[in-house]
């Protein structure tokens, strides 16, 4: 009898550990299996993935130089959070009020109907949106001072959820008390990516935080292609005229290196801008005359700034009329679309819509193209 209980036990043990140990192997298998990445096209600023209902997105330089990724773990408001590390950000989701601190945050949430959730902003007459002004208008949304200067008061009496804000250096003493409140701080940094439609992607990161991750798709797919239809049109032109852009400010004349994302713009546009072999991402500092050199034959000058004549613009700068574009008229100024207070949609939705930019430069050089389109934020100055 006790050799027959002593092998049934052997054979118990046995059959118990040949279970548990498939039991293991699965149990990873599924662990692996819930994380589920989110397809990220052409933005190399960030990443997202789901695990269960949970998004977890990271966010390698939230500004230039940032010694360490921000990471920020967006859970159901009807969820439990789960284990997290020390430095991650909690977001409860969706979003449902809401502050931004600048105007490149607002055509995304614009896109993806989500205007009602903001509550406050900085200096809310240099917005473009119509609709968004109009909740401005209703009192919506508060008057929350200067961006550099936020009213905290009108602020924490908003109750956020959240702040979309930015930084470029990691030193925001207005961001900082806004954490030191324990409102969670969203810091946007679409302006780090070197492409166009990589910083139009970014309406995929601003969507996770409403739970409108698939409409955020849909929206970066239709300007992706737009984009690109337009692009490929290009591809059938063989002369590229030559151009240059931007103006003097203070005796400085800040010219968009080859690297950056205005420069790329112009180069899927069939533009052969001077400056495209520069390999820096960010804007030079010349002076007029080191412009001159360079760029006195040119054939267009396209981004004069906000200058709205030809003699406006040479009422800043009498030498303006040296150049070639200034001579034969050939210059453009993305001023079709500023307010009466001086904010210019180029800015805000520009960001988003890189396919609108990038038509009024095909229109701009190769006319021919798109006979029929009429641009959207660029004017011929006269």
């Amino acid at each position: 009898m006790n050799r027959i209980i002593a092998l049934f036990l052997t054979l118990s043990i046995a059959l118990v550990s040949c279970e548990q140990k498939p039991k293991d192997n699965s149990s990873e298998n599924l662990e692996i299996a819930e994380k589920q990445e989110i397809l990220i096209e052409d933005a190399v600023n960030f990443s997202m993935w789901k695990q269960g209902n949970n998004t977890y997105i990271e966010v390698p330089q939230s500004y230039k130089g940032a010694p360490t990724s921000t990471k920020y773990l967006l859970v159901p408001k009807t969820d439990t959070v789960p284990d997290h590390d020390e430095d991650i950000i909690i977001i409860r989701t969706p979003v449902e009020k809401m502050v931004c601190t600048a105007t490149v945050h607002l055509p995304a949430i614009e896109m993806l109907n989500e205007i009602d959730a903001l509550v406050g902003f900085p200096s809310t007459k240099f917005i473009s949106s119509e609709k968004i002004n109009e909740r401005v208008k209703s009192g919506n949304i508060q008057e929350l001072g200067m961006d550099s200067k936020l009213n905290m008061e009108t602020l924490t009496s908003l109750e956020p959820e959240a702040v979309f804000g930015y930084t470029l250096n990691g030193n925001s003493q207005d961001l900082e008390q806004v954490n030191r409140l324990g409102i969670p701080v969203i810091l946007q940094a679409a302006y780090l990516e070197k492409t166009p439609l990589g910083r139009a992607e970014w309406v995929k990161f601003i969507g996770a935080f409403f739970n409108k991750q698939e409409l955020a798709e849909q929206k970066y797919k239709e300007i992706k292609s737009a984009y690109l239809a337009v692009k490929e049109k290009v591809k059938t032109t063989e002369n590229k005229p030559t151009a240059f852009t931007g103006v003097v400010y203070n005796d400085v004349w800040y010219v968009p290196g080859g690297e950056s994302w205005p420069a790329k713009l112009l180069d899927e546009a069939g533009v052969n801008y001077l400056w495209a072999n520069d390999s820096s991402s960010g804007s030079m500092s010349m002076a007029f005359e080191a412009v001159y050199d360079k760029a006195a034959e040119a054939d267009q000058w396209i981004g004069a700034a906000q200058y709205k004549s030809l003699q406006e613009l040479l009422q800043s700068n009498e030498r303006y009329a040296q150049f070639k574009a200034f001579k034969e008229g050939e210059v453009y100024a993305y001023i079709k679309r500023i307010n009466e207070n001086g904010g210019n949609d180029y800015f805000e939705a520009g960001t988003a819509r890189p396919d609108l930019i990038l038509s009024d430069l095909v229109k701009i050089a190769h006319p021919e193209l798109l006979p029929d389109y009429e641009m959207y934020f660029y004017e011929k100055l006269k």
